[in-house]
């Protein structure tokens, strides 16, 4: 049985990661890229290993993975545009969305479906070499979820069907523990340059921290792991480091506010601090936000 040609619209660093993958397994055969421009285009098929600068007549399968702005609009396009079967499979790759926003393509007779890697794509090129295991998150027609199943299978990763309904909040959890752990653990280099540390060492000294926050997240748990003055309740020490914030950078002393608050609910749920103790220290925290 001959494999199934896959178009791509939007051959970003998700797109052009998992095209690749599929390239090398022999998932798919690699069809039409459809990126801004044709440059842009042909540099997705240079890293891709195949496809062809084109625009999407016959859907076989179809990855958009286009920002998700861009998705309504895209699908609209390519209802009015494109050839479409009843074998037709489209998906998109957004987290926070779910695959109803492809329905015109549905109204057109194709099956529909979401998958999202939860998985950082900073670099597309150590995203192939990590892909294996990554967790991929699938919903839609049970047609499309098929076709994407075996996929993911095939390179490696781990699949799990998610309710659409609460995609927003699922992707919320992503971006807690990918994009905001990133710019949490910046602001922290960020003071320690404010103190007069280079930042190059602060990137040193803050790395095994951090690691080993993680560490111990995983391996004992959110309550168990967390330390520091919030834990242990001492209230003056927090005032001290917000009001430090609050004169060099409001901003960083809003985000430390509103973390420090939900330090303080596992706080209560370690027993390491007095229940009064944590209670003055959501007062000081709540005051500057």
């Amino acid at each position: 049985m001959s494999k199934r040609r896959l178009d791509i619209v939007g051959a970003g660093r998700v797109g052009k990661t998992l095209a690749r993958l599929w390239k090398e397994h022999a998932a798919f055969e690699i069809g039409d890229v459809v990126n801004r421009s044709p440059e842009s285009s042909e540099q997705a098929i240079a890293f891709i290993g195949g496809g062809t600068v084109g625009q999407i007549d016959q859907i076989d399968v179809l990855m958009i993975s286009t920002a998700d702005s861009a998705l309504a609009d895209c699908a609209a396009a390519l209802a009015k545009t494109a050839s479409i079967g009843p074998e037709s499979v489209v998906f998109h790759c957004s987290g926070s969305i779910s695959s109803e926003i492809l329905a015109p393509l549905r109204a057109r007779g194709a099956s529909i479906a979401s998958m999202h890697p939860v998985k950082s794509f900073a670099d597309e090129s150590l995203a192939v070499e990590s892909f294996s295991g990554t967790f991929c998150a699938l919903e839609g027609d049970s047609t499309a979820v098929q076709v994407l199943a075996e996929a993911v299978d095939a390179i490696g990763g781990k699949r799990f069907t998610i309710d659409p309904a609460a995609k927003a909040v699922y992707h919320a959890g992503s971006v807690f523990s990918n994009n905001y752990l990133v710019s949490t653990v910046a602001a922290g280099i960020d003071c320690l340059v404010e103190a007069g540390i280079a930042r190059a060492t602060a990137f040193e000294i803050l790395k095994p921290i951090a690691t080993e926050a993680l560490e111990n997240l995983f391996r004992f748990g959110p309550v168990q792991a967390l330390t520091g003055p919030i834990s242990r309740g001492e209230t003056k020490v927090v005032e001290t480091q917000l009001l430090a914030l609050q004169a060099w950078d409001p901003e960083i002393a809003a985000s430390y506010a509103s973390s420090g608050k939900l330090a303080a609910r596992l706080a209560l749920q370690n027993g390491r601090a007095s229940k009064e103790s944590i209670r003055q220290i959501e007062e000081v925290l709540a005051r500057s936000i």
